[in-house]
């Protein structure tokens, strides 16, 4: 896959480092928001995906910007893994 030596091998392990993060911080906010919330627009007629993106996704707002800068902090100082994988092994 020639990922060694390469922007996509950093960004996919970045990726993959910070991916339970994410998901942890989403599933502790989501979990949080009240079910009467929710039971209050589907009774106003809402359907699933309306409900996701016009009640659920306004309310991550703050959970987007948290993770975008812990991420993007973790990113900017973290100096071992493109260290890692930017090395540059001699031919023998």
């Amino acid at each position: 896959m020639k990922l060694l030596r390469s922007y996509a091998g950093i960004i996919m392990a970045y990726l993959g480092f910070g991916l339970s993060l994410s998901v942890f911080m989403y599933h502790g906010f989501i979990k949080g928001i009240p079910y009467e919330l929710v039971e209050a627009a589907t009774i106003d007629g809402c359907s699933k995906p309306a409900l996701f993106y016009r009640i659920i996704f306004p309310l991550l707002t703050p959970t987007h910007a948290t993770i975008y800068i812990l991420h993007g902090i973790w990113i900017w100082n973290d100096f071992l893994l493109p260290l890692l994988l930017q090395v540059q092994l001699k031919d023998k």
